[in-house]
């Protein structure tokens, strides 16, 4: 798997006209699918979403249903460490997250 950026384009909340731009990095699953970590927060942000090619790379799609897993880590890891877990290792760490939440 090859690194990318995913990019996600924010409309503004209130309405005044004003996006925001995030940018994350990930890695394309499969054809329109793609995994990307947004490290802001105290922990990880795993996400799995619909995404669109343009001229400029991977975009987010932001359509409803358009995400089909997302989670919060309580650790902070990179993209690269979750792809380099094996199947067991990520459902470990996605089985500390939910009894982090709960």
């Amino acid at each position: 798997m090859n690194l990318v950026k995913i990019t996600e384009i924010c409309e503004d909340p209130d309405g005044l006209g004003e996006t925001s731009v995030l940018v994350y990095d990930g890695f394309k699953l499969s054809g329109n699918i793609a995994a990307y970590v947004d490290r802001s927060g105290t922990g990880t942000y795993l996400v799995v979403e619909r995404v669109k090619e343009t001229e400029s790379g991977l975009r987010t799609v932001s359509d409803p249903g358009s995400v089909l897993f997302d989670t919060n880590l309580p650790q902070k890891l990179t993209i690269q460490e979750i792809a380099a877990m094996t199947a067991l290792e990520l459902l470990e760490v996605l089985a500390h997250a939910g009894n982090h939440w709960s």
